[in-house]
């Protein structure tokens, strides 16, 4: 049976490492804490540190003996990755920071080596978050406050504007406020709100995911996909063939700044032409992306409020993207996204949604129960068979809805 020890000799960072070490480790993990700047703080293994936010930055020291400090790691605020760094040159004081905003609690949160260590997930890569950043506040005597449609109160920022389709309902718990690559701010509410149960309808829906329709309904409703890409692919194209260029021009000029040992070398920021051509390109990517969001969230939301049962294919999805002349139209589809939300939905109006096997959903009739053997054709050939009529019984059967049909039945004879 694999051990933690073996687990973490696996990890390219900690392979060379003697046992003894790797124990200490392995000793470390613990649950998120909140230290307030300029307490002491312990390893529990007799080594003290002292937390400091000086600057904007937080500074762990370790207190020597003589009374000196000898600084362990200088985190600047915003920066939420640099645990991992600090998790692997000081692994004994580890847990000791976790910097999410120049202020002066640092909460210490390392979930993902908890899930590490607990054989969850693997070990945690780095996110570099040079261009997208955030911070979280907790709602703590109501320091964070909705006044009016446009304006909210947070902690340290005061009144900010803001737009929002609606507003947050219930009990306000804590807030993200997040910049995104595109240079554009979005503030995330999470409230607790009470039981959210819609009424019962008593109906129940299969549906089948398509490339053509979104979803194809047992009930003969088809949801269309929009191709949100192709209004802006050109811009998009052009963006892109700029950034490159001009990236590969900054990258030449940081070169000769170093091979010429310019005092101060110039950056990738320095290049404003560059930034410019990069922000362009997140615009029009995150364009599409929240036209597409906004056609799954307000489609899920029909679908919950008018079934109380929702029945879905369970499609390989990360299989079928090895097809290169599918992936994109798969990728434009957003199945996994439409399921996740419509997951989540269910569980908060207190509806059901269940996953059946897709196997043979479109060759068998929904009259008769036959399989047609795909009339004989191969596999392509059939993917072309948009209506066809049953061997057995002589039905006339749409490819699409007669699956949804066979679904819906699949997931009723599941319950």
């Amino acid at each position: 049976m694999e051990t933690l020890i073996d687990r973490l000799r696996a990890v390219r960072a900690f392979r060379n490492l003697p046992t003894s070490a790797l124990t200490k480790i392995a000793q470390i993990a613990s649950p998120p804490t909140t230290y307030q700047a300029g307490e002491l703080i312990s390893d529990g293994q007799g080594e003290q540190a002292l937390l400091l936010v000086v600057a904007g930055k937080a500074k762990v020291s370790l207190l020597t003996a003589d009374g000196n400090e000898n600084i362990l790691y200088l985190l600047k605020g915003g920066d939420v990755d640099g645990q991992a760094a600090l998790f692997v040159r000081h692994p004994r004081l580890a847990r000791l920071i976790k910097a999410v905003y120049p202020t002066t609690v640092i909460r210490l949160r390392h979930d993902a080596f908890q899930r590490f260590f607990k054989g969850q997930n693997k070990f945690p890569h780095f996110k570099s978050r040079k261009y997208a950043q955030s911070y979280n506040s907790k709602c703590v005597n109501h320091n964070i406050k909705v006044i009016d449609n446009h304006h909210i109160k947070l902690p340290k920022l005061g009144v900010v504007y803001f737009r929002s389709g609606r507003l947050p309902q219930g009990k306000i718990k804590n807030v993200t406020v997040r910049l995104t690559v595109a240079n554009q701010y979005y503030i995330t509410v999470l409230t607790e709100c009470e039981n959210q149960t819609l009424a019962k309808t008593g109906k129940r829906v299969g549906g089948d995911l398509g490339l053509k329709s979104l979803l194809n309904l047992s009930d003969g409703y088809k949801e269309l996909i929009h191709h949100f890409e192709d209004k802006y692919r050109k811009k998009l194209h052009y963006w892109e063939k700029l950034r490159s260029r001009r990236y590969l021009l900054a990258k030449q000029a940081i070169a000769w700044d170093y091979h010429n040992k310019v005092l101060a070398p110039r950056q990738l920021d320095d290049f404003k032409n560059y930034q410019k051509a990069r922000v362009m390109v997140a615009k029009y990517r995150q364009k599409i992306a929240n036209q597409r969001l906004d056609q799954l969230q307000k489609f899920t939301t029909k679908l919950v409020k008018q079934y109380d049962i929702i029945v879905l294919e369970k499609l390989n999805i990360k299989g079928m993207l090895k097809n290169h002349k599918l992936a994109r139209a798969i990728t434009n589809a957003s199945w996994s996204k439409l399921v996740s939300i419509l997951q989540y939905k269910c569980d908060w109006y207190g509806k059901k949604l269940i996953q059946v096997n897709p196997a043979y959903t479109s060759q068998i009739c929904i009259n008769c129960g036959k399989n047609n053997h795909r009339l004989g054709l191969d596999k392509s050939e059939w993917l072309d068979v948009r209506e066809w009529d049953c061997p057995n019984c002589g039905t006339r059967l749409d490819r699409d809805i007669n699956a949804a049909q066979v679904i819906l039945k699949k997931g009723l004879a599941t319950q």
